[in-house]
This record gives C-alpha cells, sequence and structure tokens, in this order.
C-alpha cells in the first residue's frame, strides 16, 4: 500500500513532463537523431556510459520516439533509487541504536523527500538525465547489499554481487565510481564503529575494487583526454579555478535543498580565476572549518558526520578539480543528496517531538515538496518553457537565448526566436556560420526581408558550405529571385551533394514556378538519399511524377 502511495505521489508530481518533448541534449541523443531506425545496437552502446545507451535502446525497441516510454523508465529508477535511500537510512539508524519505530518514520521520510524534492527535477525529468537515475539506483543497490550481509565479514557471494552491482552503475555514468570510499567510510563509522577492524575485515572486496579502480582510472583518464567539455584539457579555464568557483557554487546546492526557489536550467556563475574573487576564499574557509569541527565531533553526532563526509564523497566528481565546462548543474546534487538527507536524520532523532506530530509535520512537508516538484516538472515539459525560464533567470548569459531562440524557430515563433537571436549576439558574438543561418531563417520568418539577406549571406561568407547555401538559397527564393536561389542551391549541392535539404527546397522552388518535370527528378534524388523522407513522399505524390509511391 506504501508502495504503491509513493509511486502514485511521483505520478502526480512528474505528469506535467511525462508526455513532455525532448529538451537541451535530448536532441542530440540516438533517439532524437534523423533515423534512429537506422541504427544498429553497437551505435547505441557507443560512448562511456554503454548501460545507459541500452537502457535508450530498450525504450526505442517498445516505443520509438514517443517521449511517454522514457520519462516512464526515468520516474522507475527514481523510484528504486528512492527505496535504496530508505534501506541504507534505516540500517544506518539501527546501526546508531535508534528507537525502530521511529527509524523507520524517518527513513520513509528521507526515501519520500529524495523522490519529490523539487531539486531532483533536472535529474528525472531531462530524459538525458537518465545516466542520473540508473547509476545512483544500482550504486545506491551496491551500498544497500553491502549492508545488509548476513556477516561482519563480507562473504564472496556477496562480494560478487557488490562488484557487479557497482561494475554495472559505472557503466550507467562514471561519477557513481567514489562508491568504494563511501563503503570505507561505512565500516570505519559502523563495523563496529570509528575503527578499521571492520575495513581489515573486508579485505576481500577492498582488495578487489582497488585493482577495478586502477583500471576504471585509465579509461576515464583516456576518456577524459578526447573530450572537450570536460578534463583537465579544456582551454576555457583550469582545474584551480574550477576548484575556487566549485567551493561557492557547493553552497548554491545546500541552498536549494533546504529552500528550492530559483532553480535554473542554465545557472549563471562567474568564474573565480583567484580565490579572492567573487568570495571563493570565504567558501573554502567554511568547508575546510566545517570539515574539521565535523571531524572531532564526529563521535557526538556520527549519523549527521556520516552523511556530511558521503555527501563531500559523492560530491568530489563534479565539484572539486576535475573541469567541466557548465559551473552548476542540478543534476549534481542527486548522487550527494542521500548524504544531505543522512544530515537531516540526525537533526530529526534528536528532536524530542511525539511520533504522531513528528509524522504530521514530516507529511506536511513532503505535501510541499511535491507540490513544487509539479510546479518545476511543467518546466521541464517543452523547450519553449524551459529556455524561457533560463532566460529570465539568467538574462547576461548567452545560451539561454540561444536556447530559447531555437526553440521558438521550431515552434514557428519567428519574430521571437529573432530577438533571442540578436540578443544571444550581443552577449557572445563569437557564433558559427550555423548561427547565422538560424537567424537569417527567423528574420525571414519575421518578415524582415532585407536583414534575413544580410544576415543569410554572411553565413555563407563565414561558412560556404551546404548548410549555408541552402538556407540563403530559400531566403532568396522566397523574395522573388528564382535564378540565384537555383544557383545557390547548385552550389551547396557542389559542396555536399549528400546533403537532402537542398533536393527538397530545390524541388518546392521549381514546383512553385510550375517546373514540375525538374521538381520531379529533385524529389527523387531526395528518395535515393531516404527512401522513406515523408517530404520526397508528398511532393513525388502531389506531381504524380513517374515512379511515385
Amino acid at each position: 500500500m506504501i508502495a504503491a502511495a509513493g509511486f502514485l505521489a511521483l505520478l502526480i508530481a512528474y505528469w506535467p513532463a511525462l508526455t513532455g518533448e525532448f529538451v537541451f541534449d535530448d536532441v542530440h541523443m540516438q533517439f532524437a537523431s534523423a533515423h534512429p531506425e537506422r541504427l544498429v545496437l553497437r551505435d547505441w552502446l557507443a560512448g562511456s556510459r554503454p548501460l545507459t545507451g541500452f537502457s535508450y535502446w530498450i525504450n526505442y525497441q517498445m516505443g520509438g520516439t514517443d517521449t511517454l516510454g522514457y520519462h516512464l523508465t526515468n520516474l522507475l529508477l527514481h523510484y528504486l533509487a528512492a527505496w535504496m535511500v530508505f534501506l541504507i537510512v534505516r540500517k544506518i539508524l539501527e546501526f546508531a541504536a535508534v528507537e525502530s519505530r521511529r527509524a523507520t518514520i524517518i527513513s520513509g521520510f528521507c526515501a519520500a523527500l529524495f523522490l519529490l524534492h523539487p531539486l531532483q527535477t533536472e535529474a528525472v525529468a531531462y530524459i538525458s538525465s537518465r545516466s542520473e537515475n540508473l547509476s545512483v539506483a544500482l550504486a545506491f543497490g551496491a551500498w544497500a547489499v553491502f549492508l545488509y550481509r548476513p556477516s561482519k565479514a563480507i562473504t564472496l557471494p556477496m562480494v560478487a554481487a557488490v562488484l557487479l552491482l557497482c561494475g554495472a552503475a559505472v557503466t550507467g555514468k562514471e561519477h557513481v565510481a567514489l562508491l568504494p570510499l563511501v563503503l570505507l567510510l561505512t565500516d570505519y563509522y559502523w563495523n563496529p564503529g570509528f575503527s578499521f577492524a571492520g575495513i581489515r575485515r573486508n579485505w576481500r572486496l577492498y582488495g578487489t575494487l582497488a585493482v577495478l579502480a586502477a583500471i576504471m582510472g585509465s579509461l576515464l583518464y583516456s576518456y577524459l583526454s578526447r573530450e572537450q567539455t570536460v578534463g583537465f584539457h579544456m582551454k576555457e579555464f583550469t582545474w584551480y579555478q574550477y576548484l575556487f568557483t566549485q567551493c561557492r557554487v557547493l553552497f548554491i546546492y545546500l541552498r536549494l535543498f533546504l529552500f528550492p526557489a530559483g532553480q535554473n536550467a542554465d545557472y549563471d556563475i562567474a568564474l573565480s580565476h583567484s580565490p579572492l574573487e567573487h568570495g571563493a576564499i570565504l567558501g573554502m574557509a567554511i568547508l575546510i572549518g566545517a570539515t574539521l569541527a565535523i571531524f572531532v565531533w564526529r563521535k557526538r553526532f556520527p549519523i549527521a558526520s556520516f552523511g556530511f563526509f558521503v555527501a563531500l564523497i559523492f560530491f568530489l566528481p563534479t565539484s572539486s578539480i576535475m573541469p567541466i565546462r557548465d559551473l552548476a548543474a542540478e543534476r549534481r546534487a542527486y548522487l550527494p543528496m542521500i548524504g544531505l538527507l543522512l544530515i537531516v536524520a540526525e537533526w530529526l532523532v534528536r528532536l524530542r517531538w511525539n511520533e504522531k506530530l513528528l509524522a504530521g509535520v514530516l507529511a506536511g512537508i513532503l505535501a510541499v515538496a511535491g507540490v513544487l516538484t509539479w510546479n518545476r516538472s511543467q518546466v521541464w515539459a517543452g523547450s519553449v518553457a524551459l529556455w524561457s525560464d533560463a532566460v529570465a533567470k539568467s538574462p547576461q548569459k548567452a545560451r539561454p537565448h540561444l536556447g530559447l531562440a531555437a526553440a521558438d524557430l521550431s515552434a514557428h515563433r519567428s519574430a521571437e526566436a529573432a530577438v533571442q537571436y540578436e540578443l544571444a549576439n550581443r552577449l557572445d558574438s563569437h557564433y558559427d556560420a550555423t548561427f547565422y543561418a538560424n537567424w537569417a531563417a527567423a528574420l525571414e520568418g519575421a518578415g524582415r526581408h532585407q536583414e534575413a539577406l544580410e544576415m543569410g549571406r554572411k553565413a555563407v561568407q563565414m561558412g560556404p558550405n551546404a548548410s549555408t547555401y541552402d538556407a540563403l538559397g530559400r531566403i532568396v527564393a522566397l523574395n522573388g529571385d528564382i535564378p540565384q536561389a537555383l544557383e545557390l542551391l547548385e552550389k551547396g549541392e557542389k559542396s555536399d551533394p549528400a546533403y537532402l535539404p537542398i533536393y527538397i527546397d530545390r524541388a518546392d522552388i521549381l514546383m512553385a514556378v510550375d517546373r514540375n518535370t525538374e521538381a520531379c527528378a529533385a524529389f527523387r534524388k531526395a528518395r535515393s538519399l531516404d527512401p522513406q523522407n515523408p517530404s520526397a513522399a508528398r511532393g513525388l505524390a502531389a506531381l504524380h511524377c513517374p515512379g511515385a509511391y
């Protein structure tokens, strides 16, 4: 009954996003590619997160590009992770000798808050954050197996189970690779208590994990050496500048956990080039002071101190010295939240309220959290809503304006898109030819013909390729110069004969001036490149072209 009620509450909280469209980086994933049906399983497994790719492949086999299945899978994985949170917190409270009924109430609250906290919406409602839900559910599963082993010294079958779950979790997302440190911390704190005896007793597990960690470290280094948005080879900033900045960003996550107002899909965070810039040194001082104080008082506040160090460990992959282009992202709090919940659990254990009052207050907090999550999930339901919200909260950052411009253009809101492209250009003028081609399309759609022509020519000048020639050709044709438009499309074809939109646009232009035989030839060429292209099929049928089907 409780399990069903929990899942129903989760469904209600995320209802606005259940059938939401692909947003943000979703459009770059395999399931949103031009022809996902042509991808073989190997294509879905490519990259550093094959298990996540495999889960997308299953979704695609079951429902194609219908987003409902993808969102439901995220919810199910999030629900499983919440149950693991319940089991973990319940066992830690048992170790701390908390009375059983009170421990169950507090553990249930921690799991339910993990389930319904609005800070989790990015990790759950955003399909591309599947890697968070999947890896964390498996990692917490490994931790739960470790905690509920039948003996203090872990047996070989339990070692195998923990290793299997850990390995699977890392193939979901690599940030859970620090779970072995949490297992070491767990043994130190609770087996039997502030002692290294448990660690020595479980040497089989830690020895194997050390070997696997070395292997994973080499693979991770190889991956990071190739990536442009993460790793020590980034040109935008250094590892120590990233560290200084994260000393501030960690407090944003803490504030959002305690008071989830002002959530944003694209935070505008100023980089701290030195400890003195933007108050980074204050954040560093607080973190160092808190760490020392909590270590000193670890026996006085065992649950909270354990939770603090768990959160700190789980924040390390994304919020320490490993540079990531996005300085802050709410999904990065998904894994460490269990540590913050353990700190809350310590406080709830010490409250001298009777159980009825405690349960009532906690239920009220969960109800508020559920409403806030419902509101936030509406933002993640569509690109226009998501980027409009980001623009309102990060007006001086170029990317939200660029994201909203693309979303408006896709929604045929050309006038609005043109405004956003202009604002993005004011904030950051370092764009490629594709940016100006899209801006030109927005201007043309908004009826600003002369500006569209100028922007289209700028795109061709910056990058004379099939895409930019095609974009300018469309604009020129709409302005009535058919010969020049066809000349531009011909140049685009010479640049890349396999660029399909060239032939669709050529056919449309030719059809508009009653040159149907040539239009049929262009549609047939498009169909030869993509036999399932709907525009080519419709054009061939409308013109009754020979060989149309």
